[in-house]
């Protein structure tokens, strides 16, 4: 779910990926505010609204206190100096274990394939929300907690990386889109994403 403004025109939400990834039918009835009619957080909030009306047994992710991940310490020490400011994490079943929601997924699901499908995988979020990020090794001799500013998942796109460029300085996906890109290959890769916030706790030293 959008919660600001900065987050509105961004990449492939985890709604818009059951997008993504399937066949998309034309709906005939549609009561509740589409991506197509929403250009501001006031109007997606109307229409979510809505959503939740017309969808009582919809029930938001639950988020997550604390997510433990492992790290390299120099990237952590990157985070700490301020130079990294997102993580990336494989789209892969151990994460999709980890963040995505199952009640919320299962929900989800049950409209695949109807008339109501793009309501439904546009306002329908399975993705958890994370507070924060306790980055630790493998013998827990160091750690970073940060906070967790937005997590998501997002494709390996032109559209997409650009947004990571411009919105977080982040060009770690540069070099494997220009990858893609030369190949010219269809498929494209997953992944989540975390954007570290402020340093809550550390025991490392710059």
């Amino acid at each position: 779910m959008v919660k600001c403004e900065k987050t509105l025109p961004r990449v492939l939400l985890i709604y818009e990926l059951l997008i993504y990834l399937c066949i998309i039918t034309e709906v005939k009835k549609k009561n509740v505010m589409l991506k197509d009619k929403i250009k501001t957080k006031e109007q997606f909030e109307k229409g979510f609204a809505e959503f939740k009306k017309k969808y009582p047994d919809y029930k938001e992710a639950k988020p997550i206190e604390c997510l433990n991940l492992i790290m390299r310490k120099e990237f952590a020490l990157q985070i700490l100096k301020g130079g990294k400011k997102v993580e990336f994490r494989a789209f892969s079943e151990h994460y999709c274990g980890r963040l995505v929601d199952k009640d919320t997924n299962n929900f989800l699901n049950k409209y695949i394939g109807t008339e109501n499908e793009d309501e439904v995988c546009f306002y329908g979020n399975d993705m958890r929300q994370v507070k924060k990020i306790h980055f630790h090794n493998y013998s827990n001799s160091w750690y970073l907690d940060v906070e967790c500013e937005v997590n998501d998942a997002i494709a390996l796109t032109d559209e997409n990386v650009k947004f990571l460029n411009e919105a977080y300085d982040c060009h770690e996906m540069d070099e494997m889109l220009a990858d893609f890109n030369r190949r010219k290959e269809q498929n494209r890769p997953f992944f989540f994403y975390f954007v570290c916030g402020k340093v809550i706790d550390t025991n490392l030293q710059l």
